[in-house]
């Protein structure tokens, strides 16, 4: 249910039952930005990192980016560390340089709301600690900062964990929600206690 979700913030499905609220809608910026993991994108478009990421600011009524909009772009790209590979097609980037592209596509939106679909699954650690820097970056800036993660440890980083599995099982902080009964009901008790106060999870998601 966790891409379920973002796709209802981000406006792409219709709630079926009960109410959405998306609190974003400040003058003169996006109210949501969608990030969705890379390998959504084809691996053979040729277009170059800046092309992406420049395409999340320019007006359909414009032709040519303003020099605010090149700022902008570059900014991003040198805090996602692809600077080098602005004029790199991504067919030619592996996973995790395609991902940082998106991400910083992402960015350049202004958005009140980010919301990134696993968005360090699978990466390689240079990707994974660049990326996560900037969210950590992102939330301190006051931007809301939505992560659908399987990854305890990364939901355990977060200010506020909703818990799903279908349904809602638990919300809360990190340490209210990753406790073990919560997690036997959102994996249906495939969760093994170490004895130490850590477990283990069995996630069929990645097998």
């Amino acid at each position: 249910g966790k891409s379920t979700m973002l796709h209802a913030i981000a406006g792409l499905l219709p709630v079926a039952a009960g109410t959405l609220t998306v609190l974003a809608d400040r003058p003169g910026r996006v109210g949501v930005a969608y990030v969705l993991q890379s390998h959504h994108a084809s691996e053979h478009l040729l277009v170059t990192a800046r092309e992406v990421i420049a395409l999340a600011r320019r007006s359909p009524r414009l032709s040519r980016a303003s020099r605010a909009d090149r700022r902008v772009v570059d900014e991003a790209m040198e805090r996602l560390g692809i600077s080098s590979l602005a004029n790199r097609h991504l067919a030619d980037m592996s996973g995790g340089q395609r991902q940082r592209v998106f991400i910083a596509q992402g960015l350049v939106q202004d958005s009140e709301i980010l919301l990134l679909d696993e968005p360090v699954a699978g990466l390689d650690l240079a990707s994974e600690h660049t990326i996560r820097k900037v969210i950590d970056e992102e939330c301190a800036s006051g931007r809301t900062v939505v992560v659908a993660t399987h990854d305890l440890d990364e939901a355990a980083r977060a200010d506020q964990v909703v818990m799903l599995n279908r349904s809602v099982v638990a919300v809360g902080a990190p340490a209210e929600v990753l406790r073990p009964e919560h997690l036997r009901e959102a994996y249906r008790g495939r969760v093994m206690e170490l004895g130490d106060g850590t477990f283990a999870v069995d996630d069929g998601h990645h097998h």
